[in-house]
């Protein structure tokens, strides 16, 4: 019981909200000044990572932990409403720190913190992390709940608990405030953002059952005994009409996943400069670990999506044999398959070649041999637009090709 937890020797507590938002500087400042119209937002900030722009919302009071009740749930509250009000900038998600400074901290100073945030309904569930950070300790209260991500319920928040002494207050604060814990959150909760819209993106076009109608399709091909006949002809226009819907799922994948790449990166790299003690802390382990999880989710489909790509190829292969094999007499129509199988082997080809050849690492080796230094979403964004006009500018030659064949 609380009770029986002796307090320790309290002098304050603070409360930062940091918001990512995404859109230009210019209207974040300007949504910053609409906030401080409100009483709420006493103390507000904005700093800038890279195309991030990132709001902080700073409450101190000499009150205990378990005294900021719902302030939270307010703050946040309140800046979402406003923030519909500003459409060019959007909302990535946010980190909550907690901090509490004691004049002296003892055995029990971890228990009773975590207790009065309880108490206060601030966090009903503590995941069981904490680590040494300087200036102090660090506890991660909570972070996306992974069966969240892809729903309407999932919410792009990471909250930690921070405690010093007075003395190491400074020391902690500058801790807090270093540039590689922002980005480090940013890459986190931006992680959890591409595996919440491939999710969604998998629900909104079927993904499984794209894939599974394709494997049918592929089987039912195998089955018929007539290669010349209607039904085989309606199975490859079922077939090409599945493959188109993947397709275009498999190259929006592809761009997720680069980004996902990036995030990770990121969030590695944030830790060059960190000691080794806190690097390897357990926090900062565990959500290292959850980026790979995320990461890996990602790969696993894509390469599901891209075997199901090169079986398909292999099998239009295979019927367009047996095709050839039975239509030695009739070379009109050996013509008109022919053109369909090149057809849709040139299709498969661009959509499995692009990517690959295209990659992300490739486009920003060449734009540095030109001198060219970029942002690293302006290598992505220039890698997406290589691979949207060469394969305009590729399908637009198969589909002249395919023309003047029929002349």
């Amino acid at each position: 019981m609380t009770s029986a937890i002796a307090m320790p020797a309290f002098k304050e507590s603070s409360l930062q909200i940091r918001l990512y938002l995404t859109g230009e500087h210019s209207r974040a400042n300007d949504y910053l000044n609409s906030l401080k119209s409100f009483p709420l937002f006493t103390e507000l900030a904005i700093s800038k990572d890279e195309d991030t722009q990132v709001i902080i919302v700073n409450k101190t009071q000499t009150t205990a932990l378990k005294d900021w009740d719902s302030i939270e749930e307010e703050v946040f509250a309140k800046a979402t409403t406003l923030l519909k009000e500003y459409s060019e900038l959007g909302f990535i998600g946010a980190t909550v720190i907690y901090q509490a400074v004691y004049r002296s901290l003892d055995e029990s100073t971890d228990e009773f913190a975590i207790q009065e945030l309880i108490e206060a309904r601030i966090n009903k569930d503590i995941t069981p992390f904490s680590q040494e950070i300087p200036g102090g300790r660090l506890f991660l209260l909570n972070q996306p709940v992974m069966q969240s991500l892809g729903t309407n319920n999932f919410q792009p928040i990471i909250r930690y608990l921070a405690f010093c002494e007075t003395k190491s207050e400074k020391l902690l604060n500058a801790y807090l405030s270093n540039y590689s814990y922002f980005s480090r959150d940013i890459a986190f909760v931006k992680a959890h953002q591409n595996v919440h819209k491939f999710r969604v993106c998998s629900s909104r076009d079927n993904l499984q059952e794209t894939l599974d109608s394709i494997d049918g399709e592929i089987q039912a091909l195998f089955k018929k005994n007539d290669v010349l006949g209607e039904e085989t002809k309606v199975s490859l226009e079922g077939l090409s009409k599945w493959l188109s819907h993947l397709l275009r799922f498999y190259i929006e994948a592809n761009s997720t996943a680069t980004s996902m790449v990036q995030q990770k990166n990121i969030y590695q790299h944030s830790f060059d400069a960190e000691p080794s003690f806190v690097a390897e802390g357990q926090v900062w382990h565990f959500l290292r670990e959850r980026i790979n999880t995320l990461n890996e989710e990602l790969e696993i489909k894509i390469s599901e999506c891209q075997a199901v790509l090169q079986a398909t190829q292999q099998a239009v292969a295979m019927v367009q044999t047996r095709i050839d094999q039975a239509d030695e007499a009739l070379e009109r129509e050996q013509e008109k398959r022919y053109r369909r199988r090149d057809e849709l082997l040139a299709y498969l080809g661009v959509a499995i070649a692009l990517p690959e050849l295209l990659n992300y690492d490739l486009v920003q080796k060449i734009l540095t041999s030109w001198n060219i230094d970029l942002l690293p979403i302006g290598y992505f964004a220039i890698q997406l637009l290589l691979i949207v006009i060469i394969g305009v500018f590729i399908v637009e030659l198969i589909k002249r090709s395919s023309l003047r064949s029929l002349k």
